[in-house]
């Protein structure tokens, strides 16, 4: 971890005290990190907090202070999703959590952003895949990146369940060494915010993979994803342009994410979009397509989706969509290509979907330059 001191004696340190909801052993081992912090050893201290907060993440202390010092070191972005954990964990006005996070959407709309910082590692994946299958200590050296989103919480047509299963993939791909940063229910800045991080980040790697659960829609033949701020929203092409004055689309294209990747990378580039749901706005001159279109991938990239183009999915019966529930069980099988693994969710989502009375088949188009793998046995 980054040396955090230099920012943080700019203002005095703001740490919250452990409260008597952490067990025994956290709230020492809080005590003790702060302890470092006050001795101006911030390394250490983000260091034990982030831990705390890894094996906490309900902890409105643990959420607060990992942002803190995600603030401390610039990344406002990472620091801007715990407070709003924070805050949202306490549920009522809290001063401490609410001036840093005021703080930092200031920071956000301004566009003071720094890209967060990714270890350099010796890259191993050329053209987006590996010619053969490489061995788990050559696998363990690459460096893979993710972006997880899952949008529920929309100001029209909330939807159950796509923060769990935004939960359920950032758990599995860091089981399998993914650095993976997790946003949920993003609006239209942070959504940006967090595609111009993912893009920064993704240079040099060898693998960049973002998964999206929440609405999508299609429109003049682009795919969008949809922020959760539609509350001014009458019909698509409404998505589709600036808000505020803004030259961005509100709503963020498919393929202009993977064009920008294209740029940035030379490794596999996939993204996985569990966003086939019903478009809960229209059209306003036209009537609209269902689902999302089957849009042409770039090379070396591959592109699934949770159901075939012009077809809806729908949430399913349980705490995560049917897609993400088989995803995240078969991405951690060694020796299964990416290609093997989408295989056997598609097999699976269409056998259990048949039992809702509504079928969905998974698809997938790609051109990746090579055999890629999520995980290979000892």
């Amino acid at each position: 971890m980054a040396d955090l001191a230099p920012r943080i004696e700019e203002r005095p340190l703001e740490f919250m005290n452990p409260d008597e909801k952490m067990p025994p052993a956290s709230r020492d081992a809080l005590k003790g990190a702060i302890k470092f912090a006050k001795a101006k050893r911030m390394d250490e201290a983000c260091s034990r907090i982030a831990d705390l907060y890894e094996n906490d993440k309900d902890s409105i202390v643990l959420s607060y202070n990992k942002g803190f010092c995600d603030e401390s070191v610039g990344e406002v972005f990472k620091a801007d999703g715990e407070y709003r954990q924070a805050s949202t964990l306490a549920n009522a006005p809290q001063g401490l959590i609410d001036r840093h996070l005021t703080a930092v959407e200031k920071e956000l709309k301004a566009g003071v952003i720094t890209p967060i910082p990714m270890s350099s590692i010796p890259r191993g994946v050329v053209s987006g895949g590996s010619a053969e299958k490489p061995s788990e200590a050559e696998l363990a050296k690459q460096r893979r990146v993710a972006l997880v989103i899952g949008n529920s919480h929309y100001a029209q047509h909330a939807l159950r369940n796509p923060v769990n299963d935004a939960h359920a993939v950032r758990d599995a791909l860091t089981k399998i060494g993914f650095d993976v940063t997790e946003i949920d229910d993003a609006n239209s800045l942070r959504f940006a915010h967090a595609v111009d991080n993912f893009v920064n980040g993704a240079r040099g790697a060898d693998a960049v993979l973002l998964y999206y659960s929440g609405h999508g829609f299609q429109h003049e033949e682009q795919n969008w994803l949809m922020p959760v701020d539609n509350g001014q929203i009458n019909c698509l092409e409404d998505a589709t342009v600036g808000a505020n004055g803004s030259e961005h689309p509100w709503a963020v294209s498919t393929q202009e994410t993977l064009g920008r990747l294209e740029r940035s990378t030379e490794g596999a580039k996939i993204l996985i979009l569990d966003a086939c749901r019903d478009s809960p706005f229209t059209a306003c001159n036209r009537s609209a397509s269902r689902g999302l279109s089957a849009a042409p991938p770039k090379a070396g990239s591959l592109i699934a989706y949770s159901t075939r183009p012009g077809m809806t999915a729908p949430e399913g019966r349980g705490t995560v969509s049917l897609f993400t529930k088989n995803f995240v069980k078969y991405v951690g099988v060694p020796d299964l290509t990416l290609e093997d693994v989408l295989k056997q969710v598609r097999s699976a989502v269409e056998s259990e979907s048949a039992t809702y009375g509504q079928r969905q088949i998974p698809t997938e188009v790609g051109e990746l330059m090579g055999t890629f793998y999520f995980k290979v046995s000892k």
